[in-house]
């Protein structure tokens, strides 16, 4: 029997996720407001979605095991590292669910445990006691300037090891067999948007008629907290990416062919149905691929156009923080884990890039150094 489940609510095209106990209907104050504050701090739908079963999941682990989270303070550091580690461990083991199949990966158990242990640091600084197994580390980073950045943040030692993280890349061809198969020019556009940009879903599902320089042939992503169809760009960002002239063409005869006065401002709609008109949503994208891949037997997500972008761009002679600049990366690791390299590319390509950059962390030192020596 599960004691707790998550319920959304909307209000005014914002959606807000709660946690409920199921044995009185109570809403969990203190869980429900923490993910309502990550709302307010602009993280995206889904991650607060991904946290708040995170956070249910944790309190029917601690259900299970006649805990309160308050008790959690108290204990010892070695008795609180022994207790997230049975998290994960219970994690793994797939109590977590009632869903039969595939347990989760190291990967997947440690993200949920990592929104657990945010929602602890957002008690904490309400005025509670510090969990003692999270100790400072030192963050080394690469600004998208190309300084070298430190930073001290809290981290729990006892995360499952993770397997490397390898591109997710979908073929040149494989891409051209989807927009084949596409029976109307918006979905065909919008996979070509996706290999030809390098955007995200969300931010292409949120891309309104204003976003789009005809002069330049330039599409624009702009953050936006209010979107129907709750697309958002990531990190409150704003890019632009050129667009081939194919694929600007393609573009304008979408839009004088398939769209209808009285349509939203939105790029890419529903083109039939109750919802004619209306913005498309994410899961309409999923929806067409997996009709695309009945037809065509290719397997795909949109994230896999994303990885194609980066590969593509770094085989036609890009640097590495020009691909993290226009993926809208914060950290360059993350690009590099997109690419589909050797071990050995990829650390020649990274020499290639800290020897071309040095003047600029040694200037990153100076700053730390308050300019003396």
């Amino acid at each position: 029997m599960k004691f707790y489940q998550v319920e959304s609510i909307k209000e005014q095209e914002i959606v807000y996720y709660i946690i409920r106990r199921m044995t009185d209907f109570c809403m969990l104050p203190e869980e429900s407001q923490y993910l309502a504050y990550r709302i307010r701090t602009n993280l995206s739908p889904n991650t607060v979605k991904r946290a708040a079963f995170s956070i249910m999941y944790y309190c029917e682990f601690l259900k299970q095991k006649d805990l309160r989270k308050e008790e959690i303070w108290q204990l010892s550091f070695a008795f609180q590292h022994e207790h997230f580690i049975e998290f994960l461990n219970w994690l793994k083991n797939g109590n977590h669910t009632d869903r039969k199949g595939k347990l989760p990966s190291n990967r997947t158990c440690n993200m949920y445990l990592r929104d657990v242990l945010e929602f602890y640091r957002y008690l904490e600084q309400q005025g509670t006691e510090e969990l003692k197994v999270l100790s400072e580390q030192e963050n080394t980073f690469i600004t998208s300037c190309g300084i070298r950045k430190h930073k001290m943040i809290r981290r729990f030692r006892g995360f499952f090891r993770e397997e490397p993280s390898k591109g997710d890349s979908i073929t040149a061809e494989r891409i051209g067999a989807l927009v084949a198969a596409c029976t109307n020019l918006r979905d065909s556009l919008l996979l070509l948007l996706l290999a030809e940009t390098g955007f995200r879903i969300g931010e292409i599902l949120g891309i309104r008629l204003e976003d789009i320089d005809f002069s330049s042939r330039q599409i624009q992503v702009q953050f936006r907290s209010n979107n129907k169809n709750q697309a958002r760009a990531k990190n409150a960002e704003y890019r632009k990416a050129l667009l081939s002239p194919t694929t600007f063409s393609h573009l304008t005869t979408y839009l004088t062919q398939c769209r209808k006065n009285g349509y939203s401002d939105y790029l890419f709609v529903n083109l039939e149905g109750k919802q004619l008109g209306q913005p498309m949503k994410v899961q309409s994208v999923y929806a067409m691929l997996k009709r695309l891949e009945q037809k065509t037997g290719i397997a795909s997500h949109p994230h896999q156009l994303r990885h194609y972008f980066a590969n593509a761009r770094y085989n036609a002679g890009w640097e590495l923080l020009l691909i993290s600049k226009a993926l809208g990366h914060r950290q360059l690791e993350t690009t590099r884990n997109y690419l589909n390299l050797e071990e050995e590319t990829l650390r020649s390509a990274s020499q290639t890039y800290f020897e071309q950059t040095e003047a600029l962390t040694q200037i990153s030192t100076l700053i730390g150094n308050g300019g003396q020596e």
